[in-house]
């Protein structure tokens, strides 16, 4: 197998992945990949594309996936993660990635690709000549956490080593010019080989371009490689994503959508059709409707399908739309199709904030282990924690829990912004209000006051 090559478990799923991450994306995405979502029409378009761009651009994408992936990360991300850090790995959580990314912003990126599907952190420790570790910190040569996205995943094979599953062989796209190689020597111990490209082509394995042999902060070389897999339960086997069902179900509303547009562009819509012509022959026509006869012979006919050969369409896109509010529950859906009682939408929600809980808690532990790797190569030994918000439904208040709230508050005893955002959490609100968007729609809603006569009228003279 070449260096750069993708071993075959995840050449398999790339296709899922990228397909995944165009429809999370929206439309722009979708819309630019073109047939590989949105078929041709007609076959004509094959051989027109100012036709196809036009039909293209006239088919609307509804936006689930995007919205349910929005709506995850809000609901994840409403609570900063909790970060419990030794103190020389406290000091460089502002710049945790070479790209510059901050601890959360790092866990907000590998959240995002968790819900995609699958993703590696690989904690990187450049070696450094610094006389402290100080210096080498302020010189930005010390630990680094980065995210390598499925794409960049080559291979990434787990043996038995010392009665524990663990990578054995992890092969990274680093960019396309650099493949990365952590492997274990004879001894047991991590080597790091990079390949880069000469004259276009990668060098065959056993001829890296560098090879690294990483120490931890005593100069002990480390046994295990440094590379922490994130999915939605923390194993790196590919396999189905939480948005993937999501995912299918909005590309085939999208084709839908192309069928429904194509129906209602020449279809429904009259069309005027001319007999006795020949192709390509000019029509002059002229407002108001009035047409240039080119032959005598020639007949025009309006031409147009019945409107409701439309309906079983609109039907299936209806259905469609239930079921993608279904599939991303009440993130995407304003209102639920049918009323549930109370204990049936408490389990429902339960089951489905379980898989973000699941999602959430397998990104913290792989963040968590990086961490550690970061205070091992820092010569650290405190505790490290790292936790992602699972509290994601609020218990909501009761009538005389609303009332107590708001006796306090009119006794002053409790800011309206505080009410608010107590009443918000115990679901009397949309949970993406905020409070100043609040009293810009009371403002917009307060009746003018209109002056009113007075009672006492005069009398007469």
């Amino acid at each position: 197998m070449a260096i750069d090559e993708r071993s075959e478990i995840f050449a398999k799923h790339v296709e899922r992945i990228e397909r995944n991450r165009d429809v999370i994306a929206g439309t722009r995405a979708v819309k630019k990949a073109g047939t590989r979502y949105l078929p041709y029409a007609f076959k004509q378009q094959a051989e027109d594309d100012e036709s196809y761009q036009r039909y293209k651009m006239q088919v609307p994408f509804y936006p689930a996936a995007s919205r349910a992936h929005d709506g995850f990360m809000g609901m994840a991300f409403r609570k900063e993660p909790v970060a419990e850090l030794p103190p020389r790995t406290s000091q460089i959580k502002s710049i945790i990635t070479n790209r510059g990314d901050s601890l959360e912003r790092l866990a907000k990126y590998t959240f995002a690709e968790a819900i995609t599907g699958h993703a590696l952190l690989v904690t990187d420790h450049p070696t450094s000549k610094a006389t402290s570790l100080a210096t080498a910190i302020d010189e930005g040569i010390r630990p680094f956490i980065n995210l390598y996205k499925f794409e960049h995943i080559l291979e990434y094979t787990v043996g038995i080593v010392r009665n524990m599953q663990k990578p054995i062989r992890v092969r990274l796209l680093d960019n396309d010019e650099t493949v990365r190689l952590y492997k274990l020597d004879k001894d047991g111990f991590v080597v790091i080989e990079l390949y880069k490209k000469v004259e276009g082509s990668f060098p065959p394995e056993g001829a890296p371009t560098q090879t690294f042999k990483p120490t931890d902060a005593n100069g002990n070389r480390i046994v295990d490689i440094p590379v922490d897999p994130v999915s939605l339960d923390g194993e790196f086997h590919p396999t189905t994503g939480p948005l993937d069902n999501v995912v299918e179900t909005n590309l085939d509303h999208y084709l839908k959508q192309g069928q429904l547009t194509v129906l209602t562009l020449y279809g429904i819509s009259p069309f005027l059709f001319f007999s006795g012509v020949e192709r390509g022959t000019d029509i002059d026509w002229v407002p108001g409707g009035v047409f240039c006869d080119p032959e005598k012979e020639a007949k025009p006919y309006v031409v147009s399908v019945p409107a409701d050969h439309a309906i079983p369409l609109e039907h299936q896109l209806q259905s469609l739309e239930d079921r993608l509010a279904t599939l991303t529950s009440r993130i995407l859906a304003r209102h639920k199709p049918v009323a549930e009682a109370a204990e049936t939408e408490a389990m429902r929600q339960g089951a489905e904030n379980s898989v973000l809980a699941m999602i959430a808690n397998s990104v913290s532990e792989a963040i968590e282990k990086a961490l550690q790797r970061v205070a091992m190569f820092l010569g650290e030994e405190g505790s490290v924690r790292f936790q992602i918000n699972t509290d994601y439904i609020p218990a909501n208040l009761d009538a005389n829990q609303i009332k107590a709230l708001l006796e306090l508050n009119q006794a002053g005893r409790y800011s309206d912004e505080s009410l608010f955002y107590k009443l918000r959490d115990g679901g009397q609100y949309d949970e993406t209000l905020t409070y100043d968007e609040e009293k810009k729609r009371i403002a917009a809603s307060t009746p003018v006051e209109v002056p009113v006569a007075p009672t006492g009228l005069a009398s007469p003279e």
